[in-house]
């Protein structure tokens, strides 16, 4: 059973640390940044539907130092409304690639 790096608890039950783990790799490192797309998904950085020199306004919008817990509670009834950049993006999924 793997366990959560920061909390110590199983990430599949019990762990409450916003973690994102890439599938691919099956690393979990913390939330902190997230990015908002045009058509309303959240990616994080490293994001492979996404390229760092293309997070611009006034396609993207992001959050920086985000709350640790909003990344898993964004949905469409808990939507993400960027702070920076192009300010009137609206998440309401998340990207599958990093998803606990």
């Amino acid at each position: 059973m793997r366990r959560c790096d920061f909390c110590e608890l199983p990430l599949d039950g019990g762990c409450a640390c916003a973690l994102r783990t890439d599938r691919r790799r099956g690393e979990a490192t913390p939330v902190s940044e997230i990015h908002i797309h045009s058509s309303g998904k959240a990616h994080l950085p490293g994001c492979q539907h996404q390229y760092p020199s293309g997070v611009s306004a006034p396609k993207w919008g992001w959050v920086l130092d985000a709350d640790p817990s909003v990344w898993r509670r964004i949905s469409e009834g808990s939507p993400l409304r960027a702070t920076h950049g192009n300010t009137d993006r609206v998440a309401t999924s998340r990207c599958k690639d990093y998803d606990v």
